[in-house]
């Protein structure tokens, strides 16, 4: 309990089967003894590689969400979170090279610049038609413009990410990261199978969003003195 009463958000990857079985054990007891964390019921993301937490029996007894790497919710570019950023497009912008620099290391400094103009233009085109933001598929869209018939390595990996249609297209269905994170969330990784990429690609999306999250968490005293 004195473990369990420190923790408040957390963040769960591929941890082995004996591991695996702990963490189980852990969540099973903070959904019921909320007591033991301040009255609330944490929110926990679990990047799950092997479906070891998208098995019925966990989804049943924690109550948790499994979400499936395909038309999530998501808008990479929702600005709605970035309250006090000076310039939230470019705030954005910024995340988005960083996702994709670790996805990719060769992006240079040319290529970024054409990213964050992509970025910017998907912002103005958004403007016009109402929306706060622009989507993936949008900056997509931007970029490919930009860099006309010379196709490179940031091209190459938003085009999948529109192939696969792992964000939704739907302006309106889009939750800011703050309501998606709503109690135990589970990413279903397994179901990709061995496509890795894919793998790597999101658990680096989700990284970036969680740790912008964290950001803005109220943060509480400790209880005691000890």
């Amino acid at each position: 309990n004195t473990k369990l009463n420190q923790l408040n958000i957390g963040i769960v990857g591929d941890l082995g089967v004996g591991k695996t079985q702990l963490i189980q054990s852990l969540l099973y007891q903070l959904r019921s003894q909320p007591e033991v964390n301040r009255g609330h019921t944490p929110s926990i993301l679990i990047l799950d590689y092997k479906k070891d937490y998208s098995k019925p029996a966990f989804v049943s007894a924690t109550n948790a969400r499994v979400v499936r790497p395909e038309n999530m919710p998501l808008n990479l570019f929702d600005i709605r979170d970035s309250s006090g950023a000076l310039k939230p497009w470019l705030q954005r912008a910024r995340c988005f090279i960083d996702i994709l620099s670790r996805i990719y290391t060769g992006i240079g400094p040319v290529q970024q610049d054409k990213l964050k103009n992509a970025v910017k233009r998907g912002f103005e085109e958004a403007a016009k038609k109402g929306f706060d933001a622009p989507t993936i598929y949008d900056v997509f869209e931007s970029y490919a413009y930009l860099v006309g018939d010379k196709a490179d390595a940031p091209y190459s990996i938003m085009s999948y990410m529109v192939d696969m249609e792992l964000f939704t297209r739907d302006h309106e269905s889009v939750l800011p990261f703050s309501e998606f994170f709503d109690g135990i969330v589970v990413v279903d990784l397994g179901s990709l199978e061995d496509d890795d990429k894919t793998k790597n690609m999101l658990v680096a999306i989700f990284l970036n969003l969680f740790y912008a999250y964290m950001l803005r968490v109220e943060k509480q005293p400790f209880i005691g003195t000890d």
